[in-house]
Formats: structure tokens, sequence, C-alpha cells
């Protein structure tokens, strides 16, 4: 019997697979390739030096069709004939939001300049023109005007972020032209809180379907002996607010080790702050590395306790990769991250909450009556919910329109 000949999917990334910035899109394609003929299509380079990764066999790519380079940007994103009034008619909510009117503006114009520079773009002529029957965009970022052209069916991941009016200071690009209702586009919210956020701006069809990560094996158990070792993972940037795990760590006098990996605009100001912790606290900055490199370091390193401290966030890739490990999470009640970490797993702490929690939370993590129970919990957690191999089969199941959607 001849083999089935694979369904052709078009994955439209942010950037991936070029650079580290989109790498848990890498979780996607890997399972999505077993079943699927899959092409992507980068908007941009994660950052203008950035080179390919390794993508799975049967995978091919395209060169990012945006320029990083914002003179190129400009000019292409002027200079050509598309649309341009779902824009216009936009700038009036510049106005009636509120927020910096600058902050707006900078935003209004970046994703125009995208939008136009997508429209007129080979690269969309070869989408439009494709035997492929699926387009998927893994963020929700294009208006109707560009979807419309599209006689494919469309999948449209979204993240928290690309509809929560209120963490956009009230103001996302185009919202409206974003979340439409036709009969071959369906939304694939990643959280219940992703899916509430979407059906109040407007009913569409939808899936929840989480993101996930695959069993990598299970973090070795802390002994007495060990250092007390906490790690975070993720972009040094003012959202993340890392220095809050330095200001818990300062009220500290014992051994502790506190491993990060990730950098950014912050990375000089933290690397000085740690400067200022006790001597018996041991703080290193790992920097911007492979996730198989995080994940072996998981798999080879008694850990106590994971932390994340964000100010705004989806559902977090690095928590689903904590506790795939079995470790426990300390982390901010912000965005769908509620949905996973919670008092039998790690800690659930309100958004601005005191650093003295996260200092008591870490001193106290081995002497805790159910701390083993927390990790058997934060394992069970990913397994139940963050698990890739379960998501992505249920993924593949929507792409192949297996399943009936939820909504209108």
């Amino acid at each position: 019997m001849m083999p089935t000949e694979k369904k052709k999917i078009i994955i439209v990334s942010s950037s991936y697979p070029y650079g580290l910035k989109e790498t848990f899109l890498h979780n996607e394609v890997t399972y999505l390739a077993q079943h699927f003929e899959i092409e992507i299509y980068p908007v941009i380079k994660s950052t203008p030096t950035a080179t390919p990764i390794v993508v799975p066999p049967g995978v091919s790519f395209h060169k990012p069709i945006v320029h990083n380079n914002y003179m190129k940007r400009i000019g292409f994103g002027l200079i050509n004939l598309s649309p341009v009034g779902l824009f216009i008619k936009d700038l009036v909510l510049l106005f009636q939001t509120r927020g910096s009117l600058r902050e707006k503006f900078t935003r209004w114009f970046l994703d125009l300049l995208i939008f136009r520079t997508v429209y007129a773009s080979a690269a969309f002529r070869s989408i439009r023109d494709s035997n492929a029957e699926i387009v998927y965009f893994f963020w929700t970022g294009q208006p109707v005007q560009l979807l419309q052209k599209l006689d494919k069916k469309i999948f449209m991941r979204v993240h928290g972020g690309e509809v929560d009016i209120k963490r956009n200071k009230g103001y996302i690009p185009i919202l409206k032209h974003k979340i439409v209702q036709k009969e071959n586009i369906c939304y694939l919210p990643i959280s219940h809180t992703a899916a509430s956020m979407l059906l109040a701006i407007r009913p569409v069809q939808y899936f929840i379907n989480r993101l996930g990560v695959f069993d990598q094996g299970v973090n070795p158990e802390p002994k007495g002996s060990d250092i007390l070792r906490i790690v975070s993972c993720s972009n040094l940037i003012p959202l993340k607010r890392v220095h809050l795990i330095i200001e818990a760590l300062s009220k500290m006098k014992i051994p502790v080790e506190w491993i990060h990996f990730g950098d950014g605009p912050l990375s000089a100001e933290i690397a000085k702050l740690t400067e200022t912790l006790d001597k018996t606290i041991f703080a290193q900055m790992m920097g911007r590395v492979r996730n198989e490199i995080i994940l072996k370091y998981y798999a080879t390193h008694p850990i106590d306790l994971f932390i994340n401290v964000s100010e705004v966030e989806g559902v977090p890739v690095s928590v689903m990769e904590a506790f795939s490990f079995g470790i426990p999470c300390f982390a901010t009640n912000v965005g769908g991250t509620g949905e996973i970490v919670n008092e039998t797993n790690g800690y659930l702490a309100k958004k601005d909450f005191c650093t003295s929690e996260l200092c008591n939370f870490i001193l106290n993590i081995r002497a805790l009556s159910n701390a083993k129970q927390l990790r058997t919990n934060a394992r069970k957690t990913w397994q139940d919910l963050c698990n890739a191999r379960h998501n992505y089969q249920e993924l593949t199941e929507i792409l192949d329109d297996r399943k009936t959607p939820l909504g209108i």
C-alpha cells in the first residue's frame, strides 16, 4: 500500500527559525512535521544577525519577509500599493484611548509597515498561490484585509498579550480587524484567560489549545547536603521584574545558588545588583543559551524552586518546562499563569507581592511538610495540562479538521 500523502501546512511565524526568541514554536513544528508537510514563512529575524536553527526533517523555510534595518523597513513599508484604509480609520482610537500618544502611534506605525510589506511581498503571493490547504499564523497579528486574500483554511494562535486590552493600555492597533467572523478562520487561544479576552472582542470560532513541552526526564531531587538552588529563565526586561528576585535574596544569610537563563537590555543593571548580595549568595547569569542547554541543566542539577515574577504573562513556557521536570514554581498570578500554578505545585503570589513572601518560601522549601508532594504535583500538572505530545496531537486533529470548533 502506498503511504498517504501528507497534507501541506504553511506556518507564518514571527521569527522562527531565525534566532532563539521563538524556540517554543519548535516543539509544535517537531510534532506537526510527523503528520504534515510544513513550509515556514518568518516575518522578521529576531535580531539582525540571527541565523536559522536546525529544523526537523521535512520542514522547509524561507527568508524573513521584513527587513530588520529600520530605514529599509520604512521604505518598503511605505512605497508600495498596499491598502491603508484600515489603519487610517484606526487612527481615531489613538486619541480615544488612554496612554502615551507617542507610544501608541509608534506601535500603529510599525504594524502598518509590517502589514504593507507583507501584503506587497513575493512571499505573500507565494502563500496565496500555494497548494497548501492551511495557513497557520502563530501570532494573531494580521488584519482581515490580508486574510481575505487567502482562499484557504486559516488558523490563528491567540496569546494573551495580543487580546489583553488592559495590558496594552487600552489600545491594540487595528484589533477589530484582527478578530473577525469568517467561516474559514478559526482562533486557537492558548488558555481560558486568552479565550475570554478574545471572545470579549467578538464571537468567533475557536479551540482552546495549550502550548506544551516534551518529556525530558525528571529533576534530581535535592538532598539535605545540597546547596539550596533556585532557577529563573526570562528576558532581562522591565516586565520580567527579575530585580525582585535579587531583593528577596538580599534578605538571606544562608548559602543559596541562583541561576538565571536569559539576557536583555537590563543585563548590566541586574549583574550590578547581584554584586550587592551577601557573599553566601552565589548568583550566576547564564545569558541567552540554546533551549537544549537549559533542559540539560534541569536534568542534571538538583533544583529546589523555579521562579517567575513577571508583571504580565500568557501561560509561561518556562514554567511548563520546570514542571515537566517536577520542579515546583513560585509565580505571580498574571495572565494565564494561575491556570497551571497553585498551592499544590508551588506558590501563586499576587502580582504586587511582598518580596518577603518569596524569601520565606525559598528558605522553607525543603522543610515544608508537602515538599515532595509539590514536586510530584508539578510533574502531574505538566502531564495533565502542558504535555506537548497530548496538546499537539489535539492540534493535529484540529488542523486536520477532525474536531468541531466552539463558538459561532
